[in-house]
């Protein structure tokens, strides 16, 4: 049974780790597939179990900045119940990118000892 001061110190912890890692989810999300930022929320909950659901907000501001770096790109549709929406798909550097990252930081958790531990061994 954890304590309260475990409890806190991990929620702490995960909270740091999932925005270090909103990036490798929204690209993840977006490989292969055009998505609404509405979508994208979903699809990164649904990812990660649940555990992590960025707000609308949080997505468009990133969203924004990975334009801005030619991660992704968007095409704006019209939109019969107001503003047009926002279709967001990764670039071609977005997916290098993001392949790039998972060859040097996800690819870890494939060692031995790593996958131990998350096994709880």
């Amino acid at each position: 049974m954890t304590t309260s001061i475990e409890s806190k110190l991990l929620d702490d912890w995960e909270d740091v780790f999932k925005q270090g890692l909103l990036t490798f989810w929204t690209l993840t999300s977006l490989k292969g597939t055009t998505m609404t930022v509405s979508e994208l929320s979903k699809e990164i909950a649904r990812l990660t179990r649940g555990s992590y659901k960025p707000a609308d907000q949080t997505l468009y501001r990133v969203l924004r900045k990975y334009n801005e770096l030619n991660l992704v790109e968007f095409n704006e549709i019209m939109n019969s119940n107001g503003p047009k929406k926002k279709l967001y798909s990764l670039t071609d550097f977005g997916n290098k990118m993001l392949t790039d990252f998972a060859k040097r930081n996800i690819e870890l958790f494939q060692i031995d000892k790593i996958k131990r531990i998350i096994e709880g061994n």
